[in-house]
């Protein structure tokens, strides 16, 4: 599956990167927690859990893929 969403290049800095990483899950993962709590569905938490993991998995994939971008590009010139 090839997908580049890259919303953190914007921002230099990995530390940043990594930070924005966590409060967008634990963001997501609140309000998903909260939603589910309030309309009475019982399983909220382990689905707060799987979508905010789904989250982590699309930002991070777009933190490092210049890293794989380059290592396809030193691999074709050796």
């Amino acid at each position: 599956m090839k997908y580049d969403l890259r919303p953190l290049d914007r921002f230099r800095s990995i530390k940043t990167k990594l930070g924005l990483l966590v409060a967008v899950t634990i963001v997501v993962a609140s309000v998903l927690a909260v939603i589910g709590t309030r309309l009475g569905i019982s399983p909220t938490v382990p689905v707060a859990v799987v979508s905010a993991l789904a989250v982590t998995q699309l930002l991070a994939r777009g933190m490092t893929s210049p890293l794989r971008e380059m290592t396809l590009a030193a691999r074709q010139m050796a």
